[in-house]
C-alpha cells in the first residue's frame, strides 16, 4: 500500500486482493485440497498500540482451476483523530475449508517487513493558498521514499537529495493537534528547536515580487524549496515559508506576512548620510543560536543599541566582535555568539493563519520585570560577570551621544533576585500581529519613549503572499 493522506477522524476504504495458491493434480480430487474460504478477518494495529477490527464488505472469492483461489474485498479503515504520522500493520486470518470439510485457520501480516504509512491531516489543502512550482521540485513536498518508513523522520541537512521530508515532519511535529492554532504552534516550535537550522540573515531562498502581475493585487513570492530542505541555514523568510507550506499540507490556509517600514520611512538621515531605516528588536534569541560564552574571570560585554545604534555606523551582525575582560597573554579579540541580543531588521516575515501570527525564526523574552523599557543593561550583564567597572563608561558614552543622562539604570547582578529576572525564552505561540510586534520590537507601543532612548521612528506596513511558487 502506498502512503496515503486522509482527513483525521474519517474512514478510508481500501480494496484488497488475495490469492491462495496450491498445487493440484489434473487427474482427480486430492484429499485436503482447499475448496473455499469460509471467513476472512483483518485487524489493523497503529504504532501507538491502538487496534481496530476492520469491517469487510463486497467479498468475492473465485476458484482458479488447478491453481487455487483468488478473491478481493473492500476494507473500511478508520482514521484516528488529530494530525499524525502513523505506521500501521494489518494482520489477516483466513478460515479455509478443505475437501474433507475441515476448517483450517492461517494468518499472515502485511506488509511482511516494515509498515504501511498513513498521514492524518485536518483537511484538504485549501485552494486559496495552494502553492505552485516545478514538478521535480514539488516531488520533495510529498515524502522522501528513502526515509518514509523510519520511526522518526529526519530533520538533518544533506548535500544531495533532501533528507527532510516536509509532510513527514509536519505530521510528526504537529501530532495530536486537532485545530489550526495548535498545529502551527507545534510546527513553529519544532522547526525552531529540532529543524536542524542555524540563523543566517541572507540565504536568499525566498524572493518577493511586488509587480502584482495578472489579476492579483497581492505580492507573490518564490521559494527555492529543495535547496532549503538541504541547507543548514535559515532566515525569517525561509522559516515563515516552511511553516506556511507545512500548514498547507495539513489543510490550513496559512500565508506569509512581510513587515517593513512604510515607504516614507525606508531611509533615514544620519551623520553618515541616508541609510536604510532599521527596525530594532527587543533582546531576542534567533534559531540555532548557541549558549553564551562566559568564564570565571569575566565574560564578554555587548553594548546595547541605546548606546551604539546604527546611527553612528556601529552595526552588529550575527557574530559580535568583543573584547575579553581579562585576556590571557595569547588572547586579544574573540568572536562569540551571544544568545540574547538586539537585532535591526530592514524587514521581517512571519506566518499568518486567520489573523494570528507565529514566528519560527526567533523567540522573545517571556519574563516580565515591571520595567518601563527593555532592560538593556540587565541582559548585557548576562554576558559580563562584573559590570561595575563598565557602568560609568557606558553612562558617559550615552550622555556624550545623546546629550542627556541615561534614562535607566543598571540592574545590579549582586541583587538576590537577579537570577529570577530572566531572560527566559517564550515558546512560539499564535498571537495577534499587534501582540507579536509589542513583544518583538523595541518600545513599539511608545514612539516618544523610543525617541528618548535614541531609537528611530517608523510606521510599519504589511504585505501578504497567499501562494508560493516552488523554484530551483
Amino acid at each position: 500500500m502506498v502512503p496515503v493522506v486522509m482527513k483525521q477522524g474519517t474512514d478510508a476504504y481500501m480494496k484488497v486482493n488475495f490469492q491462495l495458491l496450491q498445487a493440484q493434480s489434473p487427474f482427480g480430487e486430492q484429499a485436503g485440497v482447499i475448496q473455499d474460504i469460509e471467513e476472512i478477518r483483518a485487524t489493523l494495529t497503529y504504532d501507538d498500540g491502538s487496534v481496530y477490527i476492520l469491517a469487510m464488505q463486497d467479498v468475492n472469492i473465485d476458484p482458479i482451476p488447478f491453481i487455487g483461489l483468488s478473491g478481493d474485498a473492500i476494507l473500511r479503515v478508520p482514521m484516528q483523530n488529530g494530525i499524525g504520522r502513523h505506521r500501521v500493520n494489518i494482520n489477516w486470518e483466513f478460515d479455509l475449508v478443505n475437501s474433507e470439510s475441515e476448517t483450517i485457520t492461517v494468518d499472515t501480516n502485511t506488509p511482511e517487513v516494515g509498515a504501511h504509512m498513513i498521514y492524518t491531516v485536518l483537511d484538504r489543502q485549501p485552494s486559496t493558498t495552494t502553492n505552485t512550482g516545478d514538478s521535480e521540485e514539488k516531488s520533495y513536498i510529498w515524502y522522501n521514499p528513502a526515509s518514509i518508513h523510519e520511526e522518526i523522520p529526519s530533520a538533518s541537512p544533506s548535500e544531495q537529495t533532501p533528507s527532510r521530508s516536509p509532510l513527514d515532519l509536519a505530521c510528526y511535529w504537529a501530532s495530536g493537534a486537532t485545530d489550526g492554532d495548535t498545529a502551527l504552534e507545534l510546527i513553529a516550535s519544532n522547526l525552531y528547536e529540532n529543524g536542524g537550522y542555524q540563523y543566517y540573515a541572507r540565504t536568499e531562498m525566498v524572493k518577493w515580487n511586488f509587480g502584482f502581475s495578472g489579476d492579483s493585487n497581492e505580492p507573490t513570492a518564490t521559494f527555492r524549496y529543495a535547496e532549503h530542505l538541504r541547507s543548514e541555514f535559515m532566515e525569517c523568510n525561509d522559516a515563515a515559508a516552511q511553516t506556511k507550506l507545512m500548514a498547507n499540507f495539513l489543510g490550513l490556509p496559512a500565508t506569509i506576512v512581510r513587515l517593513e517600514p512604510a515607504e516614507d520611512d525606508k531611509v533615514i538621515a544620519t551623520p553618515l548620510g541616508e541609510v536604510p531605516n532599521p527596525v530594532f528588536t527587543n533582546y531576542i534569541q534567533m534559531v540555532g543560536e548557541g549558549p553564551k560564552w562566559q568564564s570565571d574571570e569575566g565574560g564578554d560585554y555587548f553594548p546595547p543599541r541605546s548606546v551604539v545604534g546604527d546611527f553612528f555606523g556601529h552595526g552588529f551582525g550575527a557574530f559580535v566582535r568583543v573584547l575579553k575582560v581579562n585576556p590571557g597573554p595569547d588572547e586579544q579579540e574573540v568572536y562569540t555568539d551571544i544568545i540574547w541580543k538586539q537585532w535591526d531588521f530592514s524587514q521581517h516575515v512571519v506566518t499568518q493563519l486567520n489573523g494570528r501570527v507565529v514566528d519560527a525564526s526567533s523567540r522573545t523574552d517571556s519574563v516580565s520585570r515591571g520595567l518601563e523599557v527593555n532592560p538593556d543593561f540587565f541582559l548585557n550583564q548576562m554576558n559580563f560577570n562584573h559590570p561595575e567597572g563598565r557602568r560609568d563608561v557606558v553612562l558617559n558614552v550615552y550622555k556624550a551621544a545623546f546629550a542627556q543622562d541615561l534614562p535607566q539604570s543598571f540592574i545590579e547582578n549582586s541583587r538576590v533576585d537577579y537570577a529570577l529576572l530572566g531572560p527566559s525564552p517564550k515558546v512560539q505561540s499564535m498571537v495577534t500581529l499587534e501582540e507579536f510586534l509589542n513583544a518583538a520590537l523595541y518600545l513599539y507601543e511608545d514612539r516618544a519613549l523610543r525617541k528618548t532612548h535614541g531609537f528611530n521612528d517608523f510606521d510599519l506596513e504589511t504585505s501578504e503572499a497567499e501562494k508560493l511558487e516552488i523554484v530551483k
